[in-house]
């Protein structure tokens, strides 16, 4: 496998083709500070003023991690074909990645109630490619005469401005409601509306035929199809190709005096791409004569694995026609159930539940513990299971009586073993906030690790 190559399935691999917050920071609503307000809208702030200046969130998940498909070896991944195509499933090797700016928040609480706007470029997306694709680019079609491989993967893709306006209320003593409704504004998509794509080779004849019913939807990128392969250009600005709505829901609940419990909804939205939208699609059959060994490939080395050319030469064989045509693409829904129980004045134990929906659903949940740190921070912690298996994520953020700095981790075992990793999630960025609201002398809940009170 050249360093083109490497480069190429490394890419692929690990940030598949753009899924906001779907989920990969399971630890959001869990964290000190107005970023947990971005999972649950209901989560009431303990400062009358809280600012975001930046955040930035970026992470993957892959069903097939650098370690199960080769080894890496001073940096460079020497692939395994039979190990890595083992790994994979005729369909549903569904990778997702995120990529996510909130680049200004503003929010103002009073008592037991609370506004706010934000502003947020997101970048989302899911990728699943097919066992037979992977087969097909490493070993051609010598080796699977007489059987019918699937090659068309699935994906979706888009980038979008957010602007958001949020507001929570606690409508009894114990418990708050709160919502955010947010204007998208579309950078770019792709998506692949139908994708169905198969290969037989005769056993008789080793005639080849290709059976399409394909349709990949663009807006706000180039796409085109020529003799040579698949061709895609530059994203051309960061709204206009599409724009839709989106909500999230949220409430927390008090029970008692040291038990809380959370629950969210998020992403509840589509988007519309009208400008330069274009549908290109392909069906039917395909034939040409070939013989018993690698129409692709031009002979059986394992180590000649080349997706791009790959695809290049499917797409030079069958026909794509394309049109204008609007399309839809929708926000990666999150639900999000959560739990602390004050075991201390500064100590609590957390818990969280989720479902993702990015391509298909993805599960999981965590049990962590939260300890404030004097005046200064709050440190928090979170081990458990989900899609792409066990995880052990921690947060930190740092007070300085106005500016806070904070980071967030989801998987520290990516950290240590970043060959063998299937998933993580990173989080950082900067607040300011003014104006601590002290609790009230008769405690009528908590909703984070600082308040203990609505103060109505």
């Amino acid at each position: 496998m050249n360093n083109r190559d490497t480069i190429l399935f490394s890419t692929c691999l690990l940030l598949g083709g753009a899924s906001a917050r779907a989920q990969f920071d399971i630890q959001l609503p869990l964290q000190y500070g107005m970023q947990q307000m971005i999972s649950n809208p209901a989560l009431l702030q303990d400062h009358k003023v809280s600012i975001g200046l930046f955040s930035v969130g970026g992470g993957f998940l892959t069903p097939v991690s650098l370690g199960d498909a080769g080894e890496v070896r001073d940096g460079t991944l020497y692939l395994d074909p039979d190990q890595f195509i083992n790994r994979l499933k005729p369909r549903g090797n569904d990778q997702r990645f995120g990529l996510n700016a909130e680049t200004l928040a503003f929010n103002y609480r009073h008592k037991g109630w609370q506004v706010g706007a934000s502003h947020a470029v997101r970048g989302a997306g899911s990728l699943d490619v097919p066992k037979g694709l992977a087969q097909l680019a490493a070993y051609g079609n010598g080796r699977y005469v007489g059987q019918e491989l699937q090659l068309a993967p699935r994906f979706t893709m888009h980038a979008y401005q957010e602007f958001g306006i949020n507001a929570a209320v606690s409508v009894v003593e114990n418990l708050t409601i709160g919502a955010r409704i947010k204007y998208l504004a579309g950078s770019a998509a792709l998506t692949t509306t139908n994708a169905d794509v198969r290969l037989y080779t005769d056993p008789d004849y080793y005639q080849v035929s290709l059976t399409t019913n394909m349709t990949i939807a663009s807006a706000g990128v180039p796409l085109s199809f020529d003799s040579t392969g698949a061709r895609l250009g530059s994203i051309a600005g960061l709204a206009g190709a599409g724009n839709g709505f989106g909500i999230d829901l949220g409430l927390a609940y008090r029970h008692g005096e040291n038990l809380q419990f959370g629950v969210s909804i998020r992403d509840l939205g589509t988007l519309v791409w009208k400008r330069d939208a274009m549908l290109h699609t392909s069906r039917g059959s395909f034939t040409y004569s070939a013989y018993e060994g690698n129409v692709f490939n031009g002979d059986d080395r394992a180590n000649d694995f080349d997706v791009a050319r790959t695809v290049d030469s499917l797409v030079a064989i069958v026909d794509f026609e394309s049109s204008a045509g609007q399309f839809r693409t929708d926000l990666p829904t999150t639900i999000q159930a959560t739990a602390r129980y004050k075991v201390a004045a500064n100590t609590s134990v957390d818990g969280t539940v989720y479902a993702a929906k990015a391509g298909v659903w993805h599960s999981g949940f965590g049990i962590g513990l939260a300890q404030r740190l004097g005046k200064y921070g709050q440190v928090g912690s979170l081990a458990g299971i989900r899609t792409g298996g066990a995880f052990v994520g921690a947060n930190l953020l740092v007070d300085l009586w106005g500016p806070q700095f904070y980071v967030a981790c989801d998987n520290l075992l990516t950290v240590f073993n970043l060959d063998d990793a299937n998933d993580a999630y990173v989080r950082a960025g900067i607040n300011l906030t003014f104006g601590q609201i002290k609790p009230g002398r008769n405690v009528l809940g908590w909703y984070d690790h600082k308040v203990e009170g609505i103060n109505k």
